[in-house]
């Protein structure tokens, strides 16, 4: 057996037919003039942008099909990496166990006469069936289970078990194991409902509050500065649509509020109209102003861990196996989570196969909750009316309300007995500041 050694270099560059991006905004609203100069605004808002950058390997393992049964590599390696989940023993592997994507290898790897050695036998155990060779190697004895990369890997580049009959270096690059691209292939849509109800100063009342619900979805999400290992890198480059699914900023609903009310005491109010200059100096000039902002919860995705089932040097994300795991902070021996059922969460997902991506932001968190408020008393600054002194408490978070960060929540599956655990917050505790202001 001849024995040939890739590079196996790990690169990146950019793709020589990039185009500049382009999108499409939308923008349709009604405005309605209310009594108690109140004004609504109702719009919808859409962006649709395309030939956005994406970081996509365009050395990644060949997904080559089978010409004369039409069966390509990823579906006949998830249906072995299914036999081995499922347990099936190597002495049960035959044409009809394995099914229809038998073919597959039959014709498209070389046959040995004299057998094949199992890479999981530590005595050199031989085997004359090419399919139970075949589904030794991808097996957890060679360290292939849910590293199916690696299998193609041995097989392409050293012949085991048994070489491509297209020859050597039939799946992988002869230079590069992985070379990561920029490429003009991304894509985003947004459509949002915004609605809005404002009031005008008057009776000593102004007030704000808007409303958005909203739908954000694309390929990737982070800035070309950003892109690292389990961001947004392409892991199935030949089906990069995979990868669509919630932005990671994705915010379904959002409320913020804003007011100001001045109270009415003091000269010229309601109460205490005709009091004294000295009287008014105490109890007029006070204002109750403040902000809120509500929001449900950012996505996240899941991490299946160090495996490479799809990419050789992408690991994925690991797959949804059900429906949508329910989500709501718990308690867990003093620990936030963010599942309601910790154990079943991690019952709820399971390795990507060969050929997949995994499931993209799947996971909502905590969405932000504040409300920040400040009481003011301003003291007019006597034959200078454009001046004042105003003293300022404010209060930040007023409830001291604790909501946690999905992004720095405990995202590997494997690790069950921290699975969802948050480690930090989206916001801060209770502040207050005093403060005295010169206004001029």
């Amino acid at each position: 057996m001849s024995i040939r050694k890739a590079w196996e270099a790990i690169a990146g560059g950019i793709d020589q037919s990039l185009r500049t991006p382009y999108s499409y905004a939308v923008d349709l609203s009604i405005q309605r003039q209310l009594p108690g100069r109140m004004t609504l605004d109702v719009a919808y808002v859409g962006h649709f942008a395309h030939r956005l950058l994406a970081y996509d390997d365009v050395a990644a393992p060949m997904d080559l099909v089978d010409t004369k049964s039409g069966i390509d590599y990823f579906a006949a390696a998830k249906r072995l990496s299914t036999l081995w989940r499922n347990n099936t023993p190597e002495s049960s592997i035959n044409a009809s166990v394995i099914g229809p994507t038998t073919q597959y290898w039959q014709d498209m790897l070389t046959p040995n006469s004299s057998g094949y050695t199992l890479c999981s036998s530590s005595t050199g155990a031989t085997t004359p069936s090419l399919l139970i060779a075949t589904y030794d190697l991808f097996g957890p004895g060679c360290g292939n289970l849910y590293n199916e990369t690696s299998a193609l890997y041995l097989m392409d580049l050293y012949g085991f078990p048994t070489s491509p009959v297209t020859g050597l270096n039939s799946f992988y690059n002869s230079q590069y194991s992985s070379l990561w691209d920029w490429r003009s292939i991304g894509y985003s849509n947004y459509n949002a409902l915004q609605v809005g109800l404002h009031k005008q100063m008057s009776h000593g009342l102004l007030f704000g509050l808007n409303y958005t619900y909203s739908k954000s979805m694309d390929l990737e999400s982070e800035a070309e500065r950003g892109v690292h290992y389990l961001t947004d890198s392409i892991i199935n480059p030949w089906s990069p649509s995979e990868m669509y699914g919630p932005s990671d900023f994705d915010l379904r609903h959002q409320i913020n509020g804003y007011w100001v009310a001045e109270l009415p005491f003091g000269r010229g109010k309601q109460f205490g109209g005709d009091i004294s200059k000295g009287a008014d100096a105490v109890i007029g000039g006070w204002q109750l102003g403040g902000t809120a902002r509500w929001t449900s919860g950012f996505p996240a995705s899941v991490y299946m861990g160090y495996v490479w089932p799809t990419n050789w040097d992408e690991m994925g994300w690991a797959d949804l196996t059900g429906q949508p795991i329910k989500t709501g902070t718990t308690m867990i021996n003093g620990t936030p989570n963010v599942f309601k059922n910790p154990t079943q969460a991690s019952n709820g997902f399971g390795f990507a196969f060969p050929g997949e991506s995994g499931s993209r932001n799947t996971v909502r968190g905590d969405g932000y909750l504040g409300v920040d408020m400040n009481l003011s008393k301003s003291w007019k600054i006597p034959h200078a009316e454009q001046q004042l002194v105003q003293l300022r408490w404010s209060v930040f978070n007023v409830t001291n309300t604790a909501r946690f960060d999905v992004y720095a929540m405990q995202d590997q599956v494997e690790t069950s007995n921290t699975f969802g655990d948050y480690s930090s917050t989206l916001t801060q505790p209770r502040v207050m500041e005093f403060a005295l202001i010169y206004k001029f």
